[in-house]
């Protein structure tokens, strides 16, 4: 494993957590536009992570992407 893949699947994990978090929060309607802005930010920053990792993996890194994303 790479720094970089190292360093992508932490932030994948956080991403994870955040998410869970999130759909916890909107579940128990106590989601708030704070939590939803960080969120948007947190989630801004790992699409750029990914397209940087699958633009040095070699194009596309095998990624296919579903059109329900």
């Amino acid at each position: 494993m790479t720094k970089q893949s190292a360093a992508l699947a932490v932030r994948l994990r956080q991403a994870q957590w955040l998410l869970d978090e999130l759909a916890f929060d909107a579940a128990a309607d106590r989601l708030n536009t704070q939590q939803i802005a960080e969120a948007a930010i947190t989630l801004s920053r790992l699409t750029t992570l990914l397209t940087i990792h699958a633009t040095s993996s070699g194009g596309n890194a095998g990624i296919t992407l579903g059109t329900d994303l």
